[in-house]
Protein backbone atom coordinates (compact mmCIF):
# COMPACT_ATOMS: atom_id res chain seq x y z
CA UNK A 1 0.00 0.00 0.00
CA UNK A 2 3.03 1.89 -1.04
CA UNK A 3 1.81 6.23 -1.78
CA UNK A 4 -1.60 5.68 -1.21
CA UNK A 5 -2.10 8.56 0.53
CA UNK A 6 -4.02 7.59 3.24
CA UNK A 7 -4.82 10.74 5.64
CA UNK A 8 -4.64 9.93 9.51
CA UNK A 9 -8.10 9.55 9.68
CA UNK A 10 -10.20 7.98 12.72
CA UNK A 11 -12.73 6.60 11.14
CA UNK A 12 -10.25 5.48 8.03
CA UNK A 13 -8.26 3.71 10.55
CA UNK A 14 -10.75 1.74 12.37
CA UNK A 15 -11.97 0.36 9.74
CA UNK A 16 -9.58 -0.49 7.94
CA UNK A 17 -8.12 -2.19 11.42
CA UNK A 18 -11.06 -4.12 11.83
CA UNK A 19 -10.71 -4.97 8.34
CA UNK A 20 -7.43 -6.71 9.06
CA UNK A 21 -8.84 -8.41 11.87
CA UNK A 22 -10.88 -10.61 9.95
CA UNK A 23 -8.06 -11.32 7.37
CA UNK A 24 -5.59 -13.49 7.20
CA UNK A 25 -2.77 -11.28 6.02
CA UNK A 26 0.85 -11.49 6.72
CA UNK A 27 2.52 -8.23 5.77
CA UNK A 28 1.16 -4.92 5.56
CA UNK A 29 3.41 -2.48 4.30
CA UNK A 30 2.01 1.22 4.66
CA UNK A 31 5.69 2.80 3.72
CA UNK A 32 5.58 6.28 1.75
CA UNK A 33 2.03 7.87 3.70
CA UNK A 34 3.17 10.50 5.30
CA UNK A 35 0.24 11.91 5.77
CA UNK A 36 -0.70 8.99 8.61
CA UNK A 37 0.74 10.42 11.03
CA UNK A 38 0.54 9.84 14.75
CA UNK A 39 -3.41 10.33 14.48
CA UNK A 40 -3.58 7.05 12.33
CA UNK A 41 -1.40 5.21 14.76
CA UNK A 42 -3.40 6.65 17.95
CA UNK A 43 -6.32 4.91 16.10
CA UNK A 44 -5.17 2.18 14.33
CA UNK A 45 -2.50 -0.01 16.85
CA UNK A 46 -5.22 -0.08 19.69
CA UNK A 47 -7.34 -1.93 17.38
CA UNK A 48 -5.07 -4.33 15.79
CA UNK A 49 -5.12 -7.55 16.63
CA UNK A 50 -4.54 -9.55 13.65
CA UNK A 51 -2.17 -13.00 14.80
CA UNK A 52 -1.79 -13.68 11.13
CA UNK A 53 0.01 -10.43 10.72
CA UNK A 54 4.16 -10.89 10.92
CA UNK A 55 5.65 -7.98 8.94
CA UNK A 56 4.34 -4.53 9.18
CA UNK A 57 6.12 -1.52 7.68
CA UNK A 58 5.67 2.47 8.64
CA UNK A 59 8.32 3.58 7.14
CA UNK A 60 8.14 7.38 5.93
CA UNK A 61 4.61 7.56 7.79
CA UNK A 62 4.92 11.06 9.24
CA UNK A 63 5.27 9.29 12.64
CA UNK A 64 6.97 11.31 15.89
CA UNK A 65 7.41 10.59 19.29
CA UNK A 66 3.77 11.14 20.19
CA UNK A 67 3.44 7.74 17.99
CA UNK A 68 5.81 5.61 20.70
CA UNK A 69 3.31 5.00 23.39
CA UNK A 70 1.13 3.34 20.72
CA UNK A 71 4.05 1.47 19.49
CA UNK A 72 4.92 0.38 22.75
CA UNK A 73 1.84 -0.77 23.56
CA UNK A 74 1.34 -2.62 20.94
CA UNK A 75 4.52 -4.45 20.58
CA UNK A 76 4.44 -5.19 24.57
CA UNK A 77 0.69 -6.65 24.58
CA UNK A 78 -0.24 -10.39 23.53
CA UNK A 79 -1.89 -9.06 20.42
CA UNK A 80 1.16 -8.36 18.61
CA UNK A 81 2.50 -11.33 16.69
CA UNK A 82 4.88 -10.00 14.39
CA UNK A 83 8.26 -11.00 13.85
CA UNK A 84 9.72 -7.12 11.96
CA UNK A 85 8.75 -4.39 12.13
CA UNK A 86 10.09 -1.60 9.67
CA UNK A 87 9.75 2.53 10.63
CA UNK A 88 12.46 4.51 9.14
CA UNK A 89 12.14 7.54 7.67
CA UNK A 90 9.95 8.81 10.79
CA UNK A 91 10.59 11.64 13.50
CA UNK A 92 10.48 9.21 16.19
CA UNK A 93 13.86 11.19 17.88
CA UNK A 94 16.59 8.79 20.44
CA UNK A 95 13.81 8.55 23.55
CA UNK A 96 10.87 7.04 20.72
CA UNK A 97 13.95 4.31 19.82
CA UNK A 98 14.72 3.92 23.44
CA UNK A 99 11.45 3.57 24.52
CA UNK A 100 10.52 1.17 21.78
CA UNK A 101 13.64 -0.83 22.50
CA UNK A 102 13.06 -1.31 26.18
CA UNK A 103 9.58 -2.57 25.69
CA UNK A 104 10.52 -5.08 22.99
CA UNK A 105 13.62 -6.21 25.69
CA UNK A 106 11.24 -6.12 28.43
CA UNK A 107 7.91 -7.76 26.58
CA UNK A 108 8.44 -8.88 23.31
CA UNK A 109 9.79 -12.31 22.62
CA UNK A 110 8.56 -12.37 18.57
CA UNK A 111 10.08 -9.27 16.50
CA UNK A 112 13.42 -10.87 15.06
CA UNK A 113 14.10 -7.52 13.05
CA UNK A 114 13.39 -4.28 14.15
CA UNK A 115 14.30 -1.01 12.65
CA UNK A 116 14.35 2.60 12.89
CA UNK A 117 16.71 4.04 11.17
CA UNK A 118 16.69 7.79 9.65
CA UNK A 119 14.50 9.01 12.51
CA UNK A 120 15.26 12.37 13.02
CA UNK A 121 18.07 11.57 15.13
CA UNK A 122 20.15 14.57 14.57
CA UNK A 123 17.67 16.83 14.31
CA UNK A 124 18.60 19.84 15.94
CA UNK A 125 15.29 20.94 16.67
CA UNK A 126 14.64 17.48 18.95
CA UNK A 127 13.01 18.69 22.13
CA UNK A 128 12.43 15.02 23.29
CA UNK A 129 15.53 14.97 25.49
CA UNK A 130 15.82 17.38 27.71
CA UNK A 131 14.14 20.26 28.84
CA UNK A 132 17.17 22.88 30.39
CA UNK A 133 19.78 23.98 27.38
CA UNK A 134 22.71 22.71 28.75
CA UNK A 135 20.88 18.87 28.57
CA UNK A 136 20.14 19.41 25.27
CA UNK A 137 23.51 20.39 24.75
CA UNK A 138 24.59 17.47 25.77
CA UNK A 139 22.02 15.09 23.95
CA UNK A 140 23.04 16.50 20.85
CA UNK A 141 26.15 15.84 21.22
CA UNK A 142 26.05 12.41 22.66
CA UNK A 143 23.30 11.45 19.90
CA UNK A 144 25.84 9.57 18.17
CA UNK A 145 27.05 7.42 20.71
CA UNK A 146 23.01 7.06 22.12
CA UNK A 147 21.88 5.95 18.99
CA UNK A 148 25.10 3.53 18.32
CA UNK A 149 24.14 2.03 21.96
CA UNK A 150 20.63 1.40 21.07
CA UNK A 151 21.85 -0.06 17.99
CA UNK A 152 24.14 -2.60 19.83
CA UNK A 153 21.78 -2.89 22.64
CA UNK A 154 18.36 -3.56 20.03
CA UNK A 155 20.47 -6.13 18.33
CA UNK A 156 21.56 -8.13 21.53
CA UNK A 157 17.64 -8.18 21.83
CA UNK A 158 16.87 -9.30 18.43
CA UNK A 159 19.12 -12.19 18.66
CA UNK A 160 17.75 -13.22 21.98
CA UNK A 161 14.46 -13.11 20.24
Amino acid sequence: MLQNLFVGDSDVAMVFALALNTSRLETLSLTTNPQLSDRFVAHFFPLLDTPDLHERHVSVAGLSLKSAPHIVEFITSPRCQLHTLKANGNSLRIRAVRSIIRAVRRANYTLIRLEMLATGLNDSSDDSAASSSSEGEGEAKGSNQSWTDSEVELKRILARN
